[in-house]
């Protein structure tokens, strides 16, 4: 399912870079709204420009959009039941206040976004449409985000995996070599830091199965149809064994899924080269979505241990729907259960050791290089034993 920006892109064609950009900052993707970096605040600037250009000359007014996105709400949120809580009433009414009090249809645009940040539910955005949404799957899953999202460095012996984002062909080829760069170092100690990542789509899938050495149970997505057809049941286990694994790892047939099945079982594989070594998982409060699918994954096995802060909270999967006035909306068409820590979406997930986001490198540093030494030790004494 985390608020919104994304990195430098390249490797494809120059001309849909900048295209890819705006994209990016403007839709909320699949998991999430991707990471931070520098180019955040910049970004951030052009989007207040893309906005009033894109939507200021449309005949469309405030009140008819905020109609709309009241009639698609109804129609597609995962759960419908909860258009009926007082939170979501209250929350709806403030939405149409705000259409009546806008000045034009970008002005609308901006105090929608800022009004959902603290939403009853997360993913839901409002932005210029770029791509069609029907469109919108093929240009996921075939994105390049660039080298800002995901850096490998060593602090001495011990080496850090840093991934801003869970989004991009490029960031799944990245995360790869990454492993396969370890194993030709023999390292023994890995850091990987999500403190700054978002989410986005199917990076989290090279990033949990490169450490294990057998399969995991993630968790399972819980769409409309399931609410619709069994509104006051949760998903017990006796419904996770019953649905098949979903393994296509692919946008269109993800959100294919989402419309048609229940239920979207999500099973993680080793995969080579194995990392077989101790990790120690950085996390903050803005660590959201697929970063936290990763996360809750991850926390069930045991050579992993997390550092840092309980993340966002902010686990659901969206979709994009056209607004007439050239706009687009996002909204969340599934939650996610997770195997071991159940919902994500409101609750996030506490780490094994909580410390402040900034305190987080050091602790594991410190941490990864008393294993590492011990480790040395062990081998010395085994050695003069022989």
């Amino acid at each position: 399912m985390s608020k919104r920006s994304f990195f430098n892109l390249n490797h494809t064609v120059a001309a849909n870079a900048r295209q890819s950009l705006k994209i990016c900052g403007l839709a909320a993707l699949l998991l999430t709204q991707t990471g931070n970096n520098a180019l955040a605040q910049t970004t951030a600037v052009k989007q207040t420009t893309a906005i009033a250009e894109a939507v200021s000359t449309k005949a469309t007014s405030p009140i008819e959009t905020e109609r709309e996105i009241s009639v698609l709400l109804r129609q597609h949120l995962f759960d419908p039941s909860l258009l009926q809580s007082e939170a979501a009433h209250q929350h709806l009414l403030k939405q149409q206040q705000l259409a009546a009090q806008s000045k034009d249809l970008a002005d609308f645009v901006g105090k929608f976004n800022q009004l959902w940040r603290d939403g009853p539910w997360s993913h839901v955005q409002l932005s210029p449409r770029q791509i069609p949404a029907t469109q919108m799957a093929n240009f996921v899953d075939n994105m390049n985000v660039g080298p800002d999202a995901v850096q490998l460095r060593w602090t001495g012996k011990i080496p850090v995996l840093t991934v801003n984002t869970m989004m991009g062909k490029d960031t799944i080829q990245h995360i790869h070599q990454a492993y396969v760069q370890l194993q030709q170092a023999g390292a023994q100690q890995l850091i990987i830091d999500l403190r700054h990542n978002k989410g986005g789509a199917f990076a989290v899938k090279p990033l949990v199965e490169h450490l294990l050495n057998q399969p995991v149970e993630g968790g399972i997505f819980v769409s409309r149809r399931w609410y619709e057809q069994q509104p006051q049941n949760t998903p017990d286990t006796k419904d996770i064994i019953a649905t098949a694994p979903w393994h296509q790892w692919d946008m269109q047939a993800f959100w294919q899924a989402l419309v048609t099945q229940p239920l979207v079982r999500i099973r993680f594989k080793p995969e080579q080269p194995i990392f077989a070594g101790q990790v120690w998982l950085l996390t903050s409060h803005k660590t959201a979505s697929a970063a936290e699918m990763a996360v809750a994954a991850l926390q069930q096995v045991d050579r992993v241990t997390v550092i840092g802060e309980q993340t966002a909270g902010e686990m659901l999967s969206q979709t994009m729907f056209d607004l007439a006035g050239d706009l687009q909306l996002s909204l969340p068409i599934a939650t996610y259960i997770a195997h071991q820590r159940g919902p994500i979406e409101g609750h996030g997930l506490v780490p094994d050791i909580s410390v402040p986001a900034n305190q987080a490198l050091p602790h594991a540093l410190a941490l990864a290089e008393q294993a590492n030494a011990a480790q040395v030790a062990t081998r010395t004494i085994q050695r003069s034993g022989q």
